[in-house]
């Protein structure tokens, strides 16, 4: 008889949590582990890959905690849950890991995993008590990087012991090194959401200095967001148009990144950047910024460069720096691929879940250092 496990998500939008929990759901041991995934809102670009997988989803169907609608679901989940003989409750980020708790309290014997993926998030009154209501119900954090496990303890106060760092992955059949794409200049990357936390206008503040160095070089924005209006407009006012390209959401980004010379991510607060591996695992060297886990992925001088967060000036110069010299861009790009294939498979990344699961399953909830740490 295999083992129930259920994820709690909020949606299925194309983000970084998001798309690793698709990778455990495709490659999760069926023959040990039934997969289940429980939403707030049953939307999103993922969605029809989840469905695609024969997972079963089930919506939460309200709009507020505090609802006679919401007590009439977690009523009629709890029950789900135990007729389909749940044993782990795996919730990602805020809400996944409350909903977790709540059900947990109605589900004798379930086990609760809160996986945190973010340094910053919502700190107020309410969300801090509601952080120590399910913290008391938790019996792992799954953090996916050092930096969000020390935030966890230092900032929670949460037992040590029960944080557990796994990694995120990147299929390293999917993104792969690619030959030089030629062209008339070189193509520099970034891949994300257009929103503050992610950095996109710094990039567009540091393009003039890149441009005076590398003018033929063009500048690729992946990703939609709040912030495409004023990244457009602060683009016009510098008169850079023919250097950018504003592509949107798309879901070519292997091949996106085969036409790329350098990937950056000039990000403001970041967890563990899932673009950052993919541009590893795809042979280019990366510039990122010094915060969240993005030191954790890229090796500074070897794989790519790490600049102070908010630095126009040495974000250009750390572009330049690699892109004047193609020989140690290329040496660059090996050396992260190398890494990638070392440290962030994706198939060991699922591994370290379901070791886990073992763990807890078995009453072993304070994971051996070896599995603290396993990952870096």
């Amino acid at each position: 008889m295999t083992t129930g496990v259920v994820y709690i998500v909020g949606s299925f939008k194309s983000g970084g949590t998001e798309t690793q929990l698709v990778e455990i759901l495709r490659r999760l041991d069926r023959r040990r582990f039934t997969p289940y995934v429980l939403c707030l809102e049953r939307r999103g670009g993922l969605l029809p890959e989840v469905e695609g997988l024969g997972v079963e989803v089930r919506e939460m169907g309200f709009t507020r905690l505090a609802s006679f609608s919401a007590w009439r679901s977690f009523r009629a989940q709890a029950a789900w849950m135990r007729g389909a003989s749940i044993r782990i409750i795996q919730g990602f980020q805020f809400h996944g890991a409350l909903y977790g708790a709540l059900l947990k309290r109605k589900s004798p014997g379930a086990r609760l995993i809160v996986c945190e993926q973010a340094i910053y998030g919502p700190n107020g009154t309410r969300h801090r008590l509601a952080r120590s209501f399910y913290y008391r119900s938790t019996d792992v954090v799954t953090a996916n990087c050092e930096a969000v496990r020390r935030a966890v303890i230092e900032r929670d106060g949460f037992e040590r012991e029960k944080v557990v760092v796994i990694h995120g992955g990147v299929d390293i059949e999917r993104f792969r090194p690619r030959e030089a794409p030629g062209g008339s200049g070189p193509v520099i990357g970034v891949v994300g959401r257009l929103h503050p936390d992610k950095g996109q206008r710094l990039l567009v503040e540091a393009a003039p200095a890149i441009l005076r160095d590398l003018p033929r070089a063009r500048i690729q924005l992946v990703g939609d967001g709040p912030q495409r209006a004023e990244i457009e407009a602060r683009v016009k006012e510098l008169r850079l148009e023919g250097s950018f390209e504003l592509l949107g959401d798309r879901r070519d980004v292997p091949a996106l990144l085969a036409g790329m010379d350098l990937l950056v991510l000039p990000s403001a607060s970041e967890g563990f950047a899932n673009a950052a591996l993919e541009g590893s695992s795809s042979g280019l060297p990366v510039v990122v910024s010094d915060v969240g886990g993005n030191p954790e992925i890229v090796e500074d001088g070897v794989t790519g460069r790490v600049f102070r967060s908010g630095d126009a000036a040495m974000l250009a110069a750390c572009v330049v720096g690699l892109l004047r010299d193609p020989r140690e861009a290329r040496r660059a790009g090996a050396a992260g691929r190398r890494r990638f294939e070392r440290m962030f498979p994706l198939d060991e990344m699922v591994c370290r879940h379901e070791r886990l699961y073992d763990r807890i399953l078995a009453g072993r909830t304070r994971p051996p250092e070896a599995l603290q740490t396993e990952a870096s």
